[in-house]
């Protein structure tokens, strides 16, 4: 993964960059906020992380993410197969970091993509500043990963060959215009907010999109002591693997960055 500290001007306050694969997702200029089927459900408890996965445990389901966030810094684990290694980290300086955790490296070492999210909007302006989005191909959710024994929130996907996507953002906007920006729009939902110590809101939401097929080997996983060999993660699973392998990885450089996570399996094996 390449690091771009370069800030695009004004390019983090849509929703989201668009993704490598099929159609973009909807996108705003302004955080006009949607039907939100779970805002009565918002996470914000101030005293605990949010941890979510999308699906469900007894059918097709994603890894495990945790989200929290302590004074003005912001963090994303994703927690699981495949991924146990990736940490993204959102600084009050506006200075973003995707990175590995792993013992030995250095810190400069361990950073795979860094970039600067835009200024936050005055309040009033009915605007976000964008950190990162997550597209999640309903296809390619497993149905063979066992989960972490954390409590999680599990995110309603996408219809088949869909997407949901999911965006973490602050703004200065309260929790009460946003769910009722989002009813007016009825294109997302509210999952989580909360208040850091300078008073900006840390929030994420829930959405979804057409993402067309989604295929890909890979020859060497890139993730350290975890997989080795061809990988596959396909649109369809005609081997029926349950997709045991999941993969966190960046089609396109973008800041700020849209990261997917893909269901697959060992070609070697099925073949």
């Amino acid at each position: 993964m390449a690091r771009c500290r370069k800030s695009r001007e004004g390019k983090g306050r849509g929703f989201a960059p668009a993704p490598h694969w099929g159609r973009r997702p909807q996108t705003l200029c302004h955080v006009r906020m949607g039907e939100s089927n779970l805002a009565n459900d918002c996470f914000d408890r101030t005293d605990m992380a949010f941890r979510f996965a999308i699906g469900s445990p007894n059918s097709g389901r994603s890894l495990s993410w945790k989200f929290w966030s302590q004074g003005d810094e912001a963090y994303l684990v994703v927690r699981g197969v495949g991924a146990r290694f990736q940490k993204f980290s959102f600084h009050k300086t506006g200075n973003c970091r995707w990175a590995r955790i792993q013992a030995g490296l250095s810190g400069s070492d361990r950073v795979m993509f860094e970039w600067q999210r835009d200024v936050v909007p005055a309040r009033g302006m009915g605007q976000a500043s964008l950190l990162m989005a997550i597209a999640f191909p309903t296809n390619h959710l497993s149905t063979s990963i066992e989960m972490t024994g954390k409590e999680v929130t599990w995110i309603p996907p996408a219809t088949a060959n869909k997407a949901t996507l999911v965006e973490i953002f602050i703004t200065r906007e309260f929790k009460q215009e946003i769910v009722e920006d989002f009813s007016q729009k009825n294109e997302r939902s509210l999952l989580f907010f909360k208040t850091n110590r300078s008073g900006l809101n840390v929030c994420v939401a829930r959405s979804e999109f057409d993402c067309g097929p989604v295929d890909m080997k890979v020859e060497e996983s890139g993730l350290p002591g975890a997989f080795s060999g061809v990988l596959y993660f396909p649109d369809v699973d005609t081997h029926n693997s349950g997709r045991p392998l999941r993969l966190v990885m960046m089609p396109q450089n973008s800041s700020p960055p849209t990261v997917w996570e893909l269901g697959g399996h060992d070609a070697s094996a099925a073949a």
